[in-house]
């Protein structure tokens, strides 16, 4: 992902690359790369929000987000929370 080049948040690369692949490779690739991670189900709407909020136009691909985030984010802080 070369967006900005920049560093970006570790999971929205795994995200990028899933999206590009058929389900089947894309088992595959968890496979091999590993569980992915409870954390970004918390984390990725918060950076996204953020990176849409800094743009000049609220983008439309983040409205969504804002749905989540006053529905079902909630339940998967705590379903994190509950790991620990």
């Amino acid at each position: 992902d070369y967006n900005l080049l920049g560093k970006g948040y570790a999971y929205a690369y795994i995200r990028n690359v899933l999206s590009s692949l058929s389900d089947e490779a894309q088992l595959a690739f968890l496979d091999e790369y590993g569980a992915f991670d409870l954390l970004d189900d918390v984390v990725s709407p918060v950076v996204t929000l953020y990176f849409a909020c800094k743009r000049d136009v609220f983008p439309s691909w983040a409205k969504p987000l804002l749905e989540e985030i006053n529905t079902s984010y909630i339940a998967k802080i705590e379903k994190l929370k509950s790991l620990f």
